[in-house]
C-alpha cells in the first residue's frame, strides 16, 4: 500500500528521505506479533502495538543526531474510532544520547504533547510545542497513562540546509 490512498497526496512532496526507515527500534512491551520494527519498515499496513500499563513507550535510534524538518506519525486506520483515539494525547520525547530503554525514556524531555481528545490519522509535527529543539538521535513515543500504544509508521525528515 503506497502513501497516496492513505493520505491523498504523493510522496514527492517530501524533498528529503525518511531517515528513520529501517533503523533499530525497541518498545516497552509487545502485544501479539506487533513488533517495534513495524514502526519504521516503510509499510503503512504493519502495526506497532504495546500492552497496556502505566508506562508504555516505543523508540527509534537514528544512529546520530539530526535536525528535523518534520516528524510524521501515522495512526492506525480503523472504522472503530475508539482504536484510532488511543493515540490521542501521545507524547514525543527526544534524547541526544542514551539507548532505547526505560532509563533514557524516563530522562528525556517532551518535545511534543498532543492536546487533542480525538486521534488523527496523520500527525505532521514541524515544531515542538514544549521548550525543546526539533533535533535528536533517539525518538520516543508514549501514550496517555494506562493506555495501549499503537500506530503504523513514524517517518522522520531531515532539515535541509
Amino acid at each position: 500500500m503506497g502513501l497516496e490512498p492513505f493520505l491523498g497526496f504523493h510522496t514527492e512532496e517530501f524533498a528529503t528521505k525518511n531517515i528513520a526507515l529501517n533503523k533499530p527500534a525497541r518498545m516497552s512491551s509487545m502485544r501479539k506479533q506487533f513488533r517495534a520494527g513495524n514502526g519504521v519498515d516503510g509499510m503503512l499496513t504493519n502495526l506497532v502495538h504495546t500492552r497496556k500499563s502505566d508506562t508504555e513507550w516505543w523508540c527509534v535510534d537514528l544512529g546520530k543526531v539530526y535536525d528535523f524538518q518534520s516528524v510524521v506519525l501515522y495512526n492506525r486506520r480503523n472504522k472503530n474510532k475508539a482504536l484510532i483515539n488511543r493515540l490521542a494525547g501521545f507524547e514525543l520525547k527526544f534524547s541526544y544520547n542514551g539507548h532505547c530503554d526505560f532509563e533514557t525514556f524516563n530522562g528525556s524531555p517532551v518535545c511534543y504533547k498532543d492536546t487533542e481528545s480525538i486521534g488523527q490519522l496523520v500527525y505532521n509535527i514541524t515544531k515542538c510545542n514544549e521548550p525543546v529543539c526539533l533535533s535528536s538521535r533517539f525518538i520516543f513515543i508514549s501514550p496517555r497513562s494506562k493506555q495501549y500504544l499503537n500506530f503504523v509508521e513514524l517517518m522522520v525528515y531531515e532539515l535541509e540546509e
